[in-house]
């Protein structure tokens, strides 16, 4: 990105970072699906961080069978967008910090089981292509700090759910190596 590019406004801004970072690994993502990333990081601008409910009793309130549709799709859809948005952008912060390891594994195994459950697009696709989609979120956010052995042990796991090489490099950087054996995200 040699030249200055002025943006009209915020969602501009963002979704020409998303574009950037999305031609950048070669991830094939529909409109729809960049679209909706551009209003889930809109809205962690916005001050919307975390559910005020744990995610565990959402994702079990949205399987029940006598809760009304429209509400559980709305508990499916914050569970998704809460795991994506936690492992792309906020795994790294301080304020995860207090979270265990096995809780990012958590988050990566809810969170495309509950796009899955929507079942049209975008939520379709974003299941499909949740740990792209992580990696792609942590390129936009991530600076390269990985500084305690648990930053180190939580990218390790990203790396290893995504094979995103951009953490592969963070990762050699601190001195981790890691073998690229299967198909890798490309950087």
């Amino acid at each position: 990105m040699g030249a200055i590019q002025v943006c009209a406004g915020m969602d501009e801004y963002l979704a020409r970072a998303l574009d950037e970072t999305v031609e950048r690994t070669g991830t094939p993502i529909s409109t729809d699906a960049k679209a909706y990333v551009v209003f889930l990081l809109r809205s962690q601008l916005n001050g919307r961080h975390w559910p005020d409910e744990p995610l565990s009793p959402q994702l079990a309130a949205a399987l029940q069978r006598h809760i009304r549709p429209s509400e559980r799709r709305a508990r499916f859809r914050t569970v998704g967008d809460t795991s994506l948005i936690f492992c792309g952008l906020w795994w790294m912060r301080e304020e995860a910090r207090p979270l265990r390891v096995s809780n990012l594994d958590f988050y990566l195994d809810i969170g495309p089981r509950a796009y899955r459950q929507l079942d049209d697009r975008p939520f379709t696709e974003l299941s499909q292509q949740f740990g792209a989609l992580v990696d792609i979120l942590a390129r936009l956010h991530l600076t390269g700090s990985a500084d305690s052995a648990e930053d180190i042990v939580r990218l390790f796991r990203i790396w290893q759910r995504t094979r995103s090489a951009h953490a592969a490099r963070i990762l050699a950087d601190r001195g981790v190596f890691v073998t690229m054996t299967r198909t890798a995200t490309p950087s």
